[in-house]
């Protein structure tokens, strides 16, 4: 089988990694969890500056120490970099995830002044950091229509958000702690910051409320 010889650049490593995260969001196969993890485990490995934080934006640093955060044609590959590491974060609570956005955020805290043109995606990054996204968990199975419908409302709301789905059986996440069905039913707790709404069992309420 052939292999492509080319080395790719940060942006390639790290659009992919979010789009993966975008299709588990839908798919809820974990299997895309899992390459999103590998690709940015990769990523880090590769990239990365071990003495300050950020990512380069090549492979091979005696040709370019360059770490792009402006946003141009396409958003700032080290801003996508910190989103994608807070994701991650949330989903997995590895908090080297979260060391690393912290690292990053820190060292080009200097570009919102004179960039406002060109660092939306890095306040957005910003933003991200000290709000957090909301979080949707739903107590049930993807395979069960009330969850897929579930999901499907959660995803046309604007904003970071990030859906978990499963059991506290089985899952070690935190958020899934103390969160059961309600009347056997699919439940939906909706958190931000620790703190969660009551639970939410039909689909015509939780439009209402988010």
């Amino acid at each position: 089988e052939n292999k492509a010889s080319v080395n790719g650049f940060l942006d390639d490593y790290m659009f992919l990694v979010q789009n993966l995260l975008k299709v588990y969001q839908i798919s809820f196969d974990k299997k895309y969890l899992d390459k999103a993890i590998e690709i940015a485990e990769k990523t880090i490995e590769l990239f990365l500056d071990p003495k300050e934080g950020g990512f380069f934006y090549s492979q091979n640093t005696e040709i370019t120490k360059e770490k792009p955060i402006l946003d141009f044609s396409s958003p700032s590959p080290n801003s996508v970099a910190i989103s994608v590491l807070l994701d991650l974060y949330y989903l997995t609570e590895n908090e080297n995830y979260e060391k690393l956005a912290e690292a990053a955020l820190k060292i080009f805290k200097s570009t919102q002044s004179g960039y406002d043109l060109h660092i939306a995606t890095y306040i957005e990054a910003l933003d991200y950091y000290f709000s957090g996204p909301k979080e949707f968990v739903i107590i049930g199975d993807y395979n069960d229509s009330a969850v897929k419908e579930f999901v499907k409302v959660i995803n046309q709301k604007p904003g970071k958000n990030i859906i978990f789905i499963g059991d506290s059986k089985t899952n070690k996440i935190s958020v899934f702690k103390g969160r059961e069905k309600i009347g056997g039913k699919p439940t939906v707790y909706i958190c931000t910051n620790k703190t969660c709404s009551p639970p939410i069992t039909n689909l015509e309420k939780l439009k209402e409320v988010i």
